[in-house]
Formats: structure tokens, sequence, C-alpha cells
């Protein structure tokens, strides 16, 4: 019985918390300009992509201008979308809402394993991202606990366009209280 109000804290608890990498990584935001930092996402050189990334987080709202090159590698990269772009995505949350049909017919198209980095996004774009709402509640009916939770925080996100999701979220608590 104790188990569902410990999730509950969980879900909130997790609510508060930012993109780990992106900010831990105390590096210094590399000399180069929008448009290099937006190619270099898509380089096959993971120091390149992270480089990019950090200098675009940089950026703040104004590196929505790479949401469409995200886009584009999100379609071409799928399932091994790399977590640069997706971390680029997650810290312009609201601002990332043009990748959220790339990330709702990802999320129809692959396994549960290749779905964590896009329900991150999700949450951070928050009600945004209320195209979302039927992909998740599939996902909110998923086995694996990991990716109900996820489910759950990103329809938590969604506001008033989570409602149809709310049966689904009633019977994955339980099924979680009853295991």
């Amino acid at each position: 019985m104790l188990r569902m109000p410990v999730l509950v804290v969980i879900v909130l608890l997790s609510s508060l918390a930012a993109c780990g990498w992106c900010r831990e990584t105390h590096q210094p935001v590399p000399e180069m300009s929008m448009e290099e930092a937006i190619e270099s996402l898509g380089s096959p050189d993971r120091d390149a992509r992270r480089q990019g990334a950090i200098f675009l987080i940089a950026q703040g709202a104004d590196a929505k201008q790479a949401v469409p090159a995200i886009v584009e590698i999100i379609r071409r990269e799928a399932p091994d979308v790399p977590m640069e772009p997706m971390a680029v995505l997650e810290q312009l949350g609201p601002d990332a809402k043009d990748a959220v049909p790339a990330i709702v017919e990802n999320l129809k198209k692959y396994a549960p394993d290749v779905q964590y980095g896009f329900l991150h996004v999700l949450f951070a774009i928050g009600p945004a991202g209320k195209a979302a709402v039927p992909s998740l509640i599939k996902v909110a009916r998923s086995e694996d606990f990991h990716h109900r939770y996820l489910a759950y925080k990103a329809l938590g996100q969604m506001g008033d366009a989570s409602k149809p999701a709310v049966g689904a979220l009633i019977k994955g608590l339980q099924s979680d209280v009853a295991s």
C-alpha cells in the first residue's frame, strides 16, 4: 500500500530535476557559429556532437533554429539517435515542439529501449507536445516499469490534453501497487 505514495513522491521529485549531462559537463562553451554547431549534431564524431550540443544549450531559446536539423537527424538516424541532439531538444523544452511529430513517429515504430530519450524530450516539451498523448498512453501500458514511469511523467506535463490518459494511469498505478 505504501508503494503508490512513494511512486507519486518519486514522480514529483524527478519532475524538478533538469538535464543531467549537459549541465554537469562544466566545460567551456566552444567558439563556433550557430550553423557549425547545428551541423556538428549530425557528425559521426561524438566529441563534435557534444561540442555542438554544449554550444547550442548555452544559446538558450536561440537554439530553436536547430530543431529542423534535429528532426532530420531523428528521421535519418532512428532508432540510433545520438543523445546530444536529444539533449538539445530537452533543454529547449516547449521551443522544441516542432520535433513532436518525429518523436511520435518513433514512439510508434521502435522498441521500448529506444524510447527513453524521446520520453524525456516529451516531458520537457510539456503541453506543447499534446499531439504525443495517444502514443504516451500506449507507452503507459508497457510491461516495463521504467517506460511507464517516463510516460507518466510526460503525461503529467501535458495538462488538460492528458485527460484521456487517466484510465491508463490508474490501471498502471494499480498494477504497480499489486506487484
